[in-house]
């Protein structure tokens, strides 16, 4: 992924969380649990937007053009290419599923299962674009997201380079941070992943 891509992505994705409630609102899918504009008062700070399916170009593009705004607001956001965020929403998840995928891959592999030509292209893959909102001094330093595993096979993720913030456990129970480091991904192996291989000769 070039680092362009990933840096207006990030641009992008903050202009999406300024724009008015009722305009982040339009994205919510009322038929797929999870999907378009998050918010819960038992989570505060965060804020999210949930592209349910990540391997279709339809369900991409449906997001995008649910969250369509008009001219003027497009010009207050001051974004010269916010005309074209479609367009990089579109590319950004494109790269990111072609690294979920062959990540995948090789994960399979690695426990001895011989893919032969199967592929993980069609399995859905979640994409999460997510907001901490932490509005005064005081706030810094509370739990964005309780702590849980993640339920998926894989999950990757870019951390923003400038905020940090995630931990995870380590070998003696003790959250340790995670310090981004800029151009790389994070990588979690999910509870799906971590589902013991099936011998057939038990069956």
């Amino acid at each position: 992924m070039s680092p362009m891509l990933a840096a207006e992505m990030k641009i992008v994705t903050r202009s999406l969380f300024k724009l008015p409630a009722e305009a982040r609102r339009r994205s919510v899918n009322d038929n797929i649990h999870g999907g378009g504009y998050i918010s819960s008062p038992e989570l505060q700070f965060l804020e999210a937007f949930s592209i349910y399916d990540a391997s279709s170009t339809t369900d991409i593009h449906s997001f995008c053009s649910l969250l369509d705004t008009t001219t003027q607001q497009r010009c207050d956001l001051k974004l010269n290419f916010f005309f074209k965020k479609n367009e990089i929403i579109s590319a950004y998840i494109e790269k990111l599923h072609d690294v979920v995928i062959n990540i995948a891959g090789k994960v399979a592999e690695s426990v001895g299962y011989n893919l032969g030509g199967f592929s993980f292209d069609e399995w859905p893959c979640l994409a999460r674009l997510n907001f901490f909102d932490f509005k005064v001094e005081e706030d810094i330093g509370c739990i964005g997201i309780p702590a849980h595993t993640d339920s998926g096979f894989l999950s990757v993720l870019q951390e923003d380079v400038c905020v940090g913030g995630l931990e995870i456990m380590n070998s003696h129970g003790n959250f340790a941070p995670i310090d981004p480091v800029p151009g790389t991904l994070i990588v979690n192996i999910g509870d799906v992943g971590k589902v013991q291989p099936f011998d057939a000769k038990y069956a």
